[in-house]
């Protein structure tokens, strides 16, 4: 894969991602309060990726939780078909 293409896919996937992430902190600091949210930030997106899903439907996160989910797959994807690459060079 082109280093230039593969740049820019990362940078997309990473910029929905931090969106989504937001989107999901804002509500968790909504919903749970301030010690939830900050939570959410020192664990780097974990726990409000799983709080997400864990609360998709009541939240109406569904959408949110998918995209955010697709982005991370794709980015997951992305590093796997560029090690794939270094490895046949290899």
């Amino acid at each position: 894969m082109d280093p230039e293409v593969a740049s820019i896919i990362e940078k997309i996937t990473n910029l929905i991602s931090f969106i989504a992430f937001i989107i999901v902190l804002i509500r968790l600091f909504q919903r749970k309060g301030a010690l939830h949210g900050i939570l959410g930030i020192i664990t780097l997106g974990i726990y409000p990726f799983i709080w997400g899903w864990a609360k998709a439907r009541v939240e109406k996160l569904t959408w949110v939780m998918i995209v955010w989910t697709l982005s991370m797959l794709g980015y997951i994807g992305l590093v796997a078909s560029l090690m794939s690459e270094l490895v046949n060079e290899l």
